[in-house]
């Protein structure tokens, strides 16, 4: 059932390949088999994904990024991007992609990175606070912001 599942699917996408109507075709078709093996345990069975989600989840967190206009977040026509991040020290320090808190350069279309005009971090609690670009870099695609960490769980 699986091998006529394949067989099939291998034609279906022999018309997908587009080109030339006029070409002449292959002189054989082969099939090729892959065999996945999935391991339920890496170094030693003590893999847990359950766990490392549980212990991991509460770093997350969600940034909002406003380039242009005012009013605060999101007021006067402003421009934003959103990304995630994740929380790296008791300091707050937090990474994230340069493209999340940067507008420009070589991953958003050319030109020289625009740092945005305000960062917001939003935590798993729901609870929103400012944040400070330390640095980036827009060819590695990162970027280190820092939060105020009194308060924050």
């Amino acid at each position: 059932m699986r091998r006529a599942a394949a067989l099939a699917a291998v034609v279906a996408l022999a018309g997908c390949g587009g080109g030339d109507d006029n070409a002449t075709p292959p002189a054989a078709t082969r099939t090729v088999t892959t065999q996945v093996t999935v391991e339920r345990a890496v170094g030693g069975g003590d893999f847990d994904p359950a766990a490392i989600y549980q212990r991991d989840a509460p770093s997350v967190v969600t940034i909002t990024s406003v380039f242009a206009g005012g009013g605060g977040l999101l007021g006067g026509g402003a421009q934003a991007g959103q990304g995630s991040g994740f929380v790296i020290s008791d300091k707050g320090e937090i990474v994230t992609n340069a493209h999340v808190v940067t507008n420009g350069g070589r991953l958003n279309g050319g030109g020289t990175p625009r740092e945005a005009k305000q960062v917001f971090v939003e935590f798993g609690d729901h609870n929103r606070v400012p944040a400070d670009v330390v640095g980036f870099d827009a060819d590695a695609d990162v970027a280190l912001l820092k939060v105020d960490p009194d308060g924050l769980n």
